[in-house]
């Protein structure tokens, strides 16, 4: 029998959304599972902070039933928008920050610094977006940047604060949700 090589499948989710809506604290539930070690990163957090800049937390690994192929998780964090008057601003930071990591994987590519065996580097790549949703109304600045994002990478909605709506009320939002995008 041949020897495996560890070969992990890294993703990076960059977390994107309104002010207000839980995005932070979502992270640190997702980071949780595997112990406050993974937490030192946050630990200058409080409950009640916002996010200003965009912030990657250090990656987690998460063990699969390949022992050979752990997943790498990086979670990005990004300041909420509807802080400032533009929001486009907001959302062109994203949108460059995206992009940039493209051009550090190409650049490496080039140089042939980076080249995982399974044919994609993409160690710097964001793998998808979790774009936050305030439950009951959908904006059309969330549809214009759902849209724009989702030429860069995919885009997977997330109703916030869900629990606020009925069973009904939740399935009718998600419906409008996919038919808007």
């Amino acid at each position: 029998m041949q020897d495996q090589k560890l070969r992990p499948e890294h993703v990076k989710l960059m977390v994107v959304g309104e002010s207000g809506l839980g995005k932070t604290t979502s992270i640190r539930c997702i980071l949780h599972r595997y112990g406050e070690s993974e937490l030192d990163g946050m630990q200058d957090m409080t409950e009640k902070s916002k996010t200003l800049e965009i912030r990657e937390y250090p990656p987690v690994t998460i063990q699969t039933d390949d022992p050979c192929r752990p997943i790498i998780l990086s979670i990005i964090d990004t300041p909420g928008y509807g802080e400032h008057t533009d929001m486009r601003l907001d959302f062109t930071k994203i949108t460059d920050h995206i992009k940039a990591q493209w051009e550090t994987t190409y650049t490496e590519i080039q140089q042939n610094l980076t080249w995982e065996g399974s044919g994609l580097p993409s160690r710097h790549l964001v793998s998808a977006c979790l774009y936050f949703i305030a439950p009951h109304r959908l904006k059309t600045i969330d549809i214009d940047f759902m849209r724009e994002v989702s030429r860069l990478i995919p885009i997977i909605p997330v109703i916030a604060k869900s629990d606020t709506m009925t069973r009904d009320e939740t399935l009718e939002f998600r419906r409008l949700v996919a038919a808007q995008l």
